[in-house]
């Protein structure tokens, strides 16, 4: 049972880690995005 809270705990963990970094990405896309649209507004 203990083994098991302490797997528990670290696959919450790596959830995390790993919804986060996946948020990151998502922003990071949308900055781009964002950018790409300045740029384009400046070539205008």
């Amino acid at each position: 049972r203990f083994f098991a809270m302490i797997i528990q705990t670290c696959n919450k963990t790596i959830y995390k880690i790993n919804s986060n970094s996946i948020y990151k990405m998502i922003w990071l896309l949308q900055y781009l995005n964002k950018f790409k649209e300045q740029e384009q507004y400046f070539d205008l």
